[in-house]
């Protein structure tokens, strides 16, 4: 997601009070938010999620908490989101096909 310049500290503060919540929903496996460090790309921000299932996801979008998070991050988006869905690869051994990043400018919030 991209930030607008001046919102990344309000969007930051709502997305936190969206996500104590919704880690505690049921069907929440995990959410991890990523931003970038980069001074040019300070208003990237990366959010990796899984739930139970779909269903799981779509009860969360009905919650009160999370209307009100979504009302004010489509306001603080300077670009459309990007929503890739990705499938999980069972890989042999506890590293296998994973690669380094060197050089990476994110960091977990």
């Amino acid at each position: 997601m991209f930030i607008k310049p001046g919102l990344r500290d309000e969007y930051l503060a709502a997305l936190h009070e969206f996500l104590v919540l919704a880690r505690q929903e049921p069907g929440c496996i995990f959410i991890f938010l990523y931003a970038s460090e980069a001074a040019d790309e300070r208003g990237t921000i990366v959010v990796f999620e899984r739930f139970r299932d779909p269903d799981a996801f779509n009860e969360l979008l009905q919650r009160h908490y999370a209307q009100r998070y979504l009302k004010l991050a489509e306001a603080a988006f300077a670009a459309p989101r990007i929503v890739p869905g990705f499938h999980y690869i069972l890989a042999r051994g506890r590293h296998a096909g994973a690669r380094r990043c060197e050089g990476t400018r994110l960091r977990r919030l």
